[in-house]
């Protein structure tokens, strides 16, 4: 015999998908970060930036062209081919756009950041995580961490036994984030 609240879970989930009204597209196809007009990308080497202004300026200065992820539209702008890899910094969570995207409150922003990491993972790019030492950690900061394919914070040092060359970006966010660690010793 079947079980009464099997039923209602069959009926109540039919009810649901067609009572619930499809989501308005744009009838053009247009997405938010064409609107925006946040998908736009300068030459040079792009980077989709989820961080703090030092870090950006740093990076500009160094020949990346770091682009300002949105939120609402990070997903979208991480899609683009032109956008090798995604880098964040967790100071961004402090202020700004982004602020206490980490702290579990505002979980849809942690879970943008990851999509667009997954994004851009999905087609071999490289998403680099960069933790401040000062910074205290928030909920969400291990959900935010498991999109990246690079955490600065947990490369063995036996990865670095070899001296084998890093990417002139991964060497760039290790002296920078070497050189905040000295800041606030």
């Amino acid at each position: 015999m079947r079980s009464p609240s099997g039923n209602v879970a069959t009926l109540l989930e039919r009810l649901g998908r067609s009572s619930t009204p499809p989501v308005k597209q744009a009838p053009n196809g247009i997405t938010l970060a064409e609107v925006l007009g946040v998908n736009h990308y300068p030459e040079g080497r792009q980077l989709l930036f989820v961080g703090s202004p030092e870090l950006h300026k740093t990076l500009c200065d160094n020949g990346f062209a770091p682009v300002w992820a949105v939120p609402g539209a990070a997903v979208d702008q991480a899609r683009p081919r032109q956008i090798e890899a995604l880098v964040i910094d967790n100071a961004a969570f402090d202020s700004g756009p982004w602020l206490k995207a980490d702290s579990g409150a505002r979980h849809y922003l942690a879970q943008e950041v990851f999509d667009a990491g997954r994004q851009i993972r999905a087609r071999g790019g490289i998403v680099f995580y960069l933790p401040r030492p000062e910074r205290p950690l928030g909920i969400d900061e291990a959900f935010i961490q498991s999109t990246s394919t690079v955490n600065l914070a947990q490369i063995p040092e036996e990865d670095r036994e070899e001296n084998a060359p890093q990417s002139e970006l991964w060497t760039l966010l290790e002296r920078f984030l070497e050189n905040e660690y000295r800041r606030t010793m």
